[in-house]
């Protein structure tokens, strides 16, 4: 980890408790806060390369 710099971890973690609280059912754990942390040029580029990941790894 670099200091002073975002974790993309970190990111990508909100942005998936965020959009399984947002999209998913059942819910494991609703943590309807996680998108809140995230900046929206984040988000979007998040919702941009998710469809480049392996289908295996995107569902």
């Amino acid at each position: 980890m670099i200091e002073k710099q975002v974790s993309l971890t970190a990111i990508m973690s909100a942005y998936l408790r965020a959009f399984h609280s947002l999209h998913d059912e059942p819910k494991i754990f609703d943590d309807f806060l996680a998108h809140l942390i995230l900046p929206e040029k984040r988000q979007a580029l998040i919702k941009q390369l998710l469809p480049m990941l392996p289908s295996q790894v995107a569902h």
